[in-house]
């Protein structure tokens, strides 16, 4: 058991080259390269709304900061950095930090310690289930566990993937019953447009 917590510790300090404690200003984890918006940001963004969990609703800046927390806290669970700030910084998270957990969770799912990828899964959980944006938890769906062949956490995974798919059929007969009570209601003004063209 403490061989295979050394090995989480070495893995994670390999695979985040430039990020250890005593760098101040870390660069972003190349392993945290899927759940991205591939670098685009929406032109007609509002800073000032709203986030959503949409990709493309931050930039570049924005996404580094929240992948810092995600990764502060991993170091923290695994005994590397600990520190209770990390763990208020991500019980503080908000649906706008949704990319970077996702992509927390898949990274935390090939170490052999279970505690951060658990603590992670419980968080986007959460937000799941207060997510009221069908094309978030699309999104969400189809990138956990995105590109991972194997690991042990196989079934944590999938039932965040049943998660999102149980609240998109929830937030679905809300909205049909919206629409039974007002007819002249579409679908589309219920449900709004893919990406982020809606807003």
């Amino acid at each position: 058991m403490f061989s295979g917590f050394l090995y989480s510790v070495a893995a994670l300090l390999l695979l985040w080259p430039g990020q250890s404690p005593s760098n101040s200003n870390p660069t972003k984890p190349q392993t945290l390269g899927q759940a991205t918006s591939s670098g685009k940001v929406d032109a007609n963004r509002n800073p000032s709304q709203k986030k959503t969990g949409r990709p493309g609703e931050l930039t570049r800046e924005e996404e580094d900061k929240l992948d810092r927390i995600v990764h502060n806290f991993i170091l923290h669970d695994l005994g590397v950095q600990p520190s209770q700030s990390a763990v208020d910084a991500l019980r503080d998270l908000g649906p706008e930090a949704i990319p970077a957990l996702v992509r927390g969770i898949n990274y935390s799912a090939t170490l052999s310690h279970s505690c951060p990828v658990t603590v992670l899964a419980a968080k986007l959980d959460s937000l799941i289930r207060s997510c009221d944006d069908p094309y978030v938890l699309s999104f969400i769906r189809s990138e956990v566990g995105a590109g991972l062949k194997v690991t042990k956490y196989a079934g944590l995974l999938t039932k965040l993937r049943v998660q999102t798919s149980l609240r998109a059929s929830q937030l679905q007969r809300q909205k049909l019953a919206e629409l039974k009570k007002d007819p002249g209601r579409s679908l589309g003004d219920s449900f709004g447009k893919s990406g982020n063209e809606d807003k």
